[in-house]
C-alpha cells in the first residue's frame, strides 16, 4: 500500500516538475515522436511546393485540395540524384465544380527547389488519377478512367499512364 503512494507522489512531483517548465506531458511526449509529413518534406519536398501550388491556382483561379496532394522522389533523369514530383488536385475553378489533376517536377534539395515541368494528367470527364510512384526513371500513375456510361463522377475504367522527364519536359511514354 504504501508503494502506490509513493508512486503518485513521485508522479505528482514529475508533473510539478515538468508543469513549472512550461510543459505538459502531451507535449514532452510527442515532441519525441517525429512528425511523418515533416519527414516526407525534409526527404523529398520542400516548402517551395506549397508556395508553387499556391501561385498556381491564384493563376487559374482555383483552389488546391491540399488533402490529395501526393509527393513522391526518385531519380527521372538518369543523372544519380532525386527529382520530386508531385500530384496535386485544383478545383472550384471560377466557382465551378470544374477539377483538374497536375503533375509537377522539381529538382534540387529540400532546401531549395526549381521547378522542372508542370504537365495536367486528371480532371473532370478526364481522369481521376489515384495513385503517383517514381520507378525505373518514370513516373508511373494508376488511374480510373471514364467508361461512355461514367457519370462525371464516377470514373470506373482502372488506367495507367507512364510520363518520362526528358529535356526538361514531362512525355506520355505509354498510357
Amino acid at each position: 500500500m504504501m508503494s502506490v503512494w509513493r508512486a503518485f507522489v513521485v508522479l505528482g512531483l514529475l508533473l510539478a516538475l515538468l508543469a513549472s517548465c512550461g510543459s505538459n506531458v502531451l507535449d514532452v511526449a510527442h515532441s519525441s515522436v517525429p512528425d511523418p509529413a515533416a519527414a516526407i518534406v525534409d526527404v523529398c519536398g520542400g516548402p517551395e511546393i506549397g508556395a508553387f501550388i499556391e501561385r498556381f491556382a491564384k493563376e487559374e483561379d482555383a483552389e488546391e485540395n491540399v488533402d490529395a496532394r501526393k509527393i513522391v522522389c526518385g531519380d527521372l533523369d538518369g543523372d544519380g540524384k532525386s527529382e520530386t514530383a508531385v500530384l496535386f488536385t485544383l478545383e472550384s475553378f471560377n466557382g465551378s465544380n470544374l477539377w483538374r489533376q497536375y503533375i509537377s517536377v522539381f529538382a534540387g534539395t529540400a532546401s531549395k527547389l526549381d521547378l522542372i515541368d508542370t504537365k495536367t494528367v486528371g480532371g473532370k470527364n478526364y481522369s481521376l488519377v489515384k495513385d503517383i510512384k517514381v520507378e525505373n526513371e518514370s513516373i508511373e500513375l494508376t488511374s480510373l478512367d471514364y467508361r461512355p456510361e461514367d457519370a462525371s463522377c464516377c470514373p470506373s475504367l482502372p488506367g495507367r499512364e507512364v510520363l518520362l522527364l526528358a529535356q526538361g519536359h514531362l512525355r506520355v511514354r505509354e498510357r
